[in-house]
Order: C-alpha cells, then sequence, then structure tokens
C-alpha cells in the first residue's frame, strides 16, 4: 500500500496529492505566505491517508 505524494503517479494519472490541492500545489505553497484553506486541508488530509497506509500496511 502507499499513497502517492510526488508530482508524476505511477499509473499516468493525478497524484494524491494533486487530486487534494490540484493548481494551488504550484501557487499557493510557499513558506513566506499563509497556506490557503485549500491547500491546508489538502496537507492535513495527505498526512492522514499516509498515516492509515503506513498503519495498514505495517
Amino acid at each position: 500500500a502507499y499513497a502517492e505524494s510526488h508530482d508524476q503517479a505511477l499509473v499516468g494519472d493525478k497524484s494524491l496529492a494533486f487530486w487534494l490541492m490540484d493548481a494551488e500545489m504550484y501557487t499557493n505553497m510557499s513558506v513566506l505566505t499563509p497556506f490557503t484553506p485549500v491547500i491546508d486541508r489538502g496537507i492535513q488530509l495527505h498526512k492522514m491517508i499516509r498515516l492509515i497506509t503506513h498503519a495498514l500496511g505495517g
């Protein structure tokens, strides 16, 4: 089990991070500005999905 987070998915589709945050990943991920609600929610959901994946995968 795995949760893709990089820019290129293994199956040729969008990665999980892109499904959660889409185009805002390119414009709103700076450490110099506060996160938008979409980015904040996407990061938190991705962390939870990774935790569940790790717990179930061993």
